[in-house]
């Protein structure tokens, strides 16, 4: 699998996770500057080493390839918990459309995975216990941490939409709007089928504030 697509992938969850939207243009122009640092020959040296050995990273992307994990998807974005998160960062100013291009960015991960062939079978004495948050957790001591938190100053005293939707993901409101739905009943049945596999919601959340916490 191509190491951006791998990155992809990943950084997709997380942006699904905490539900991360803004104006059509200048997010994605914003967000291609933070692509533009990541170090993809690494990245795709560690994804490499993850799929040949790793049992539950293989289990949960092939579960993100099924038709299972789309139709989990549309339940959550259908929730009254999802639409409460959208409605608050449209308080903040932080426009809906990029909300259209993360889902149908989501919506499209089944059929994009097919794509690509994943190894289905590797010796029993070299699996190993790791996942796709041991797999970000190694992608995240990867990245140049010091250019990110540079770039980040940057687009937030700029005043533009990256610093509308930096500044409302922050606010202890969201928070509480994503402690909601990690805890309410609408959502539980599909947070235990993405933890049955191997896809832990509450680790990715995690790691969204700890990648938001080397901005300013």
């Amino acid at each position: 699998m191509k190491c951006k697509y791998v990155f992809g992938v990943a950084l997709a969850l997380i942006v699904a996770s905490c539900l991360v939207q803004g104006s059509q243009a200048d997010l994605k122009s914003d967000f291609h500057e933070f692509l533009a640092l990541v170090p993809r020959n690494r990245i795709g040296y560690i994804a490499a080493r993850h799929f040949i050995m790793d049992e539950q990273f293989r289990v949960a992307l092939k579960y993100l390839r099924s038709s299972q994990f789309a139709q989990t998807w549309r339940r959550i974005r259908n929730t009254g918990e999802f639409l409460d998160l959208v409605g608050y960062l449209q308080t903040h100013n932080v426009s809906l459309p990029a909300l259209q291009d993360v889902t149908a960015a989501i919506d499209k991960l089944p059929n994009q995975l097919r794509a690509f062939r994943i190894p289905s079978k590797v010796p029993v004495t070299v699996m190993m216990q790791r996942n796709l948050v041991s797999f970000m957790r190694e992608v995240m001591q990867s990245m140049p941490r010091a250019r990110f938190s540079g770039l980040m100053a940057r687009k937030v005293s700029e005043g533009g939409d990256f610093a509308r939707l930096y500044g409302a993901v922050k606010q202890e409101e969201f928070k509480q709007l994503v402690a909601k739905a990690k805890t309410s009943p609408n959502l539980a049945p599909s947070w235990r089928e993405l933890r049955r596999n191997n896809i832990e919601i509450n680790d990715f959340i995690q790691l969204a504030y700890e990648i938001l916490s080397w901005g300013p």
